[in-house]
């Protein structure tokens, strides 16, 4: 799966118009808590019909999600 695809149903998840954020926007400018990251997670599986066991690290972009994401699928 590409990186736009994965952008796409991440910005949707969060409320978020594709246009506001990037590939080096940083999680935690936009996830503001834990409970926000597991919804997330919730939402990316349930869209992407697989078991998504991403733990995102510290200073996490979108990019670095999606690219981790992409390595599951």
């Amino acid at each position: 799966m590409d990186l736009a695809k994965i952008m796409d149903i991440i910005c949707e998840a969060l409320g978020y118009d594709g246009d506001d954020l990037g590939r080096n926007t940083l999680l935690e400018e936009i996830i503001s808590d834990e409970y926000e990251m597991k919804e997330l997670m919730e939402n990316l599986s349930t869209e992407l019909d697989t078991e998504i066991s991403v733990e995102p690290g510290e200073d996490w972009t979108l990019g670095d999600l999606a690219q981790a994401i992409s390595e599951l699928l």
